[in-house]
């Protein structure tokens, strides 16, 4: 049977039993719609006199002297990374939201910051001067790169370890490939039997998700990666191709 597409998330019940949940029609995406609207209505209904009681804030903040502003990281102690424009470079930076102040990681370099751990360490991406991009990692005034093979290298994550997952590639299309990068030590994590991976998130215990291709054609499997084995978030289950996107400390993961 063709493998159908669908949201998903992975969490625990108040059991502690491991379910997954699918919208299992293609077409019908007005489900994701009413699923917010569900969660929200929830949260606004009226509640019990010991229920606990969310209240957001919102905040918008600039840098000055660029253009545009696309915010990707946060952690624990509301510093975010991400990355301002002008003049047709990118610099990546670090904003703390109790202080209002930003620090640009790097002027010299075209640079992207797309995560934050709780110890204030970013990891990105960087632009070459002639061709490719270098991962990079960065903390206290200190940049470096990483030392990761291929002509192209992405960072999207970092746990509080330190330990930093991405894409590298040769510059083909079928050459990407997710990667662990761990104190010096690079690992690639191989596919779930296509030509393609891609590593998006990692959480304090090590555990890995993101997408790779199958052995069916033009289809993408999720997948966590732990002690070295890749798994199929779906295997056997006909559900289409989907990428999980993000893993918390307690191992549920979300994705599309």
């Amino acid at each position: 049977a063709p493998r159908q597409n669908g949201a998903f998330v992975q969490t625990y019940d108040f059991n502690c039993q491991r379910r997954t949940r699918m919208r299992a029609d293609p077409s019908d995406r007005t489900l994701a719609r009413l699923l917010g609207l569900v969660v929200t209505a929830m949260w606004l209904a009226p509640q019990p006199a010991n229920a606990v009681v969310y209240r957001y804030e919102a905040h918008t903040f600039s840098i000055l002297g660029y253009t545009s502003i696309q915010a990707f990281g946060i952690n624990n102690l509301n510093q975010i990374t991400g990355y301002v424009e002008s003049n047709s470079q990118a610099d990546a930076f670090v904003y703390d939201l109790s202080t209002k102040t930003a620090t640009i990681i790097d002027k010299e370099r075209s640079t992207l910051g797309y995560a934050i751990n709780n110890g204030g360490t970013v990891t990105g991406t960087y632009s070459q001067p002639n061709y490719g991009s270098r991962s990079f990692i960065y903390h206290n005034d200190s940049f470096e790169v990483l030392p990761t093979p291929g002509l192209f290298t992405n960072a999207y994550s970092i746990n509080d370890s330190g330990v930093v997952v991405g894409t590298t590639s040769d510059g083909s299309p079928q050459s990407l490939r997710g990667f662990i990068y761990d104190s010096g030590a690079f690992t690639e994590l191989g596919t779930l039997g296509g030509a393609r991976s891609w590593a998006t998130a990692i959480n304090s215990s090590g555990q890995v998700v993101g997408w790779s291709d199958v052995v069916t054609p033009h289809t993408n499997g999720a997948f966590l990666y732990t002690n070295g084995v890749m798994t199929d978030i779906f295997d056997g289950v006909e559900v289409g191709s989907h990428v999980a996107t993000s893993i918390n400390d307690a191992g549920d993961i979300a994705g599309f």
